[in-house]
């Protein structure tokens, strides 16, 4: 026999001999180890690799039969040969009764015998080492099968033997087991079904796939399917059984789970909000079929399941295939890959359905079924649009009007503003923003003036932030802005204000050039020769007055503000009856009078109503016209003494009339040409 695997120490004081057994040995190609003595048998490291140890009695330092207990207690395994000059009774009761000691060997050692007592040896131990690892490994097969194992006894229903997966389990002692009926290990619920599948056992000889429960030590249930088989006499009659239980518990948690699903998704399905629609496919993915659909899609369908059950889908809806729906592709990437796709919202339309806006998600559930859940958002579609169109309407109101808003966290000091506002005060968009970012961006000279306006805000809920004020963008040019802002308070604290800034740079660019418009053509009038008087009621309180008016009556301009101008001009208690500021005030249209005064004075007056460069009520313009008055008085009178004359003399003066009715045109002209000019 030739075994490399096979190792074997031989320890004897005789040198020679080992080296005579050793050399005997090689020849079957086993490992061959020697030592002289106990010691260098302790001091060796591969022991446990021993197969089988060769021991002198007598060594030199211990006796052998102590090294033989000493191995033995450290490497039960290795079996043991005596050497001795002398095999006495007592040695053979010993090695007798030690059971790890298989033989005697009496020196001198015939050698020929010796091969091949020894290669006997080694055949059995590899033979029960091949049979107890075969044994061990269905063993340890029944041992820790999944499945919990049990024989009983087919009368007396004792259990005789079982493995440890159902001790495990069951959580009872292998003995307390074996010291049962089988029927103790059911749980009472389970009992009587468990006492009729025994009975049938008994006269059928096996039991298959049958559900049962058994009942662990703390009275819970393990789930279990039960198989059974027979083993039987020389007679054929049953003795006992080989039964499994393999344990269910997850599966049926499982399948109870299933069922409890499907009631769930039955009633999910039935009273969903959504609308829930099943098809199946045909041609590999290109064809869907309606199974089901519930009654929420067959309202947001307007369509009843009776016309879908059995329909394909584009023969109920062909507008899933135009290019803007196209849900048909969507189903069929399901199809083909099965993963989930959500379609968003897109307008559906069709010969019957003309404004629908579903959104779609997709799934498919096994190899031949698909699902699809669907909402209708037209009123959330049509809702956004209109507040899309609200932000635009928005955002060019804030665009034409150069108004932006913002929001400030006061607990947070950061900022919120709208893309106008970066406009406003020319910030790029995304720059962080507190309150000290925006401080900065205020012209110097209205700095202090902004933030002590804020923070009297701030302390007093009372003091609204609302002023105009200039800022400093980064190319030196300025701005004038208007803001104001609405600041919310809680525990007496601002917490959060929200307001606008309006690029108001052009209407201050236009104050300021009606305002000096103002001045030029109030200087204009107040340097006039006429009597220039503005009002601003009906009440005829003189608001403002040139210097021709303050020389007409001898008094400063400052007196003059303030008075009535029927006391002042006139003398009177009230106003004219033909006044032609009353007038002008009352119809908007203009007024003229011709009137004298105290000094034998005539002026002719005329009005209009003012409304712009922030001027609004009537201005009234008083021209001296004595002289022309006078004259045209002279000539009246002449004019009638030259025509008794001709009646009295019959003088033919009618050359001369002509000419004096051309001067008198001519003056008439003149006249109205220096009040028109004094109004303008």
């Amino acid at each position: 026999m030739a075994d490399s695997e096979s190792n074997i120490l031989i320890v004897d004081d005789d040198k020679q001999l080992c080296s005579l057994l050793k050399d005997v040995l090689k020849e079957n190609y086993y490992n061959i180890y020697t030592a002289n003595d106990a010691q260098s048998v302790l001091n060796f490291t591969s022991l446990d690799k021993i197969n089988l140890a060769l021991i002198d009695l007598h060594l030199p330092d211990i006796e052998g039969q102590e090294l033989i207990k000493h191995i033995h207690n450290q490497y039960p395994s290795i079996e043991f040969i005596i050497i001795t000059g002398s095999v006495t009774p007592e040695i053979m009761s010993y090695a007798v009764r030690q059971k790890y000691i298989v033989d005697c060997i009496q020196k001198p050692i015939a050698t020929h015998q010796f091969k091949g007592f020894i290669d006997e040896i080694l055949r059995r131990q590899k033979i029960e080492k091949e049979a107890k690892e075969s044994e061990d490994k269905y063993r340890d097969l029944y041992e820790n099968s999944p499945d919990m194992y049990v024989s009983v006894n087919a009368k007396t229903s004792n259990i005789s033997e079982c493995n440890q997966t159902l001790v495990n389990n069951t959580g009872y002692t292998k003995e307390e087991i074996l010291n049962m009926t089988i029927f103790d290990l059911y749980h009472p619920d389970s009992l009587e079904i468990a006492k009729e599948t025994f009975y049938e056992f008994q006269h059928d000889g096996q039991i298959c796939n049958r559900e049962l429960e058994l009942k662990r030590k703390d009275g819970s249930k393990i789930y279990v399917m039960l198989n059974v088989r027979s083993i039987r006499d020389n007679n054929g009659n049953i003795v006992s059984s080989r039964s499994s239980w393999r344990d269910i518990t997850d599966w049926k948690k499982s399948k109870d789970a299933l069922i409890i699903s499907e009631r769930r998704f039955k009633g999910m399905f039935d009273h969903s909000t959504s609308g829930v629609a099943v098809y199946t496919s045909y041609d590999d993915g290109e064809t869907f079929v309606f199974l089901d659909m519930n009654s929420a899609g067959e309202k947001i369908t307007q369509t009843p399941k009776k016309d879908l059950i059995g329909k394909n889908l584009l023969e109920v809806f062909p507008g899933c295939l135009t290019e803007d729906f196209d849900l048909l592709s969507s189903f069929r990437k399901v199809w083909k890959t099965g993963k989930p796709i959500f379609h968003p919202s897109c307008l559906y339309r069709d010969d019957r359905i003309k404004n629908f806006w579903p959104e779609n998600s997709i799934y498919k559930l096994s190899e031949t079924e698909m699902v699809a859940i669907f909402n209708d958002v037209t009123e959330y579609r049509e809702a956004k649009d209109a507040l899309e169109k609200e932000r635009y309407f928005l955002k060019k109101a804030q665009e034409i009007g150069k108004i932006g808003t913002w929001e400030i966290d006061l607990e947070s000091n950061t900022m919120l503003w709208t893309e106008e506002n970066h406009k406003v005060f020319g910030i790029p968009e995304g720059t962080p923003l507190t309150y000290e970012i925006f401080l900065s961006r205020v012209h110097p000279d209205d700095r202090k003036m902004v933030d002590q306006a804020w923070r009297n805000s701030l302390k007093n809920k009372d003091i609204p932030y609302a002023l105009d004020h200039r800022v400093l963008l980064e190319d030196g040019s300025i701005k004038w802005i208007r803001e104001k802002a609405e600041l919310q308070f809680q525990g007496g604290k601002c917490i959060r204000a929200i307001g606008f800034s309006q690029d108001i740079t052009d209407l201050k660019q236009a104050e300021n050039a009606q305002r000096i418009s103002l001045l030029l053509k109030t200087a204009l009038l107040d340097n006039m020769e006429e009597v220039v008087l503005f009002f601003k009621s009906p009440d005829m309180t003189i608001e403002w007055a040139n210097k021709a008016a303050a020389r007409l009556i001898n008094q400063p301009v400052d007196k003059i503000k303030g008075q009535k101008c029927y006391k002042l001009f006139t003398h009177r208690d009230t106003h004219c009856e033909t006044c032609p500021v009353l007038h002008t005030f009352q119809t908007g249209k203009p007024g003229e009078l011709l009137r004298d005064n105290d000094n034998g004075q005539v002026f002719l007056s005329k009005t209009v109503k003012l409304d712009a460069n922030g001027m609004s009520g009537v201005m009234e313009i008083s021209t001296d016209v004595t002289t022309e008055v006078r004259l045209q008085e002279f000539f009246k009178e002449k004019i009638e003494e030259w025509v008794t004359i001709e009646r009295e003399n019959h003088i033919d003066l009618k050359k001369e009339k002509l000419k004096l009715n051309q001067s008198l045109l001519q003056l008439q002209e003149i006249t109205n040409t220096h009040v028109k000019e004094g109004l303008s």
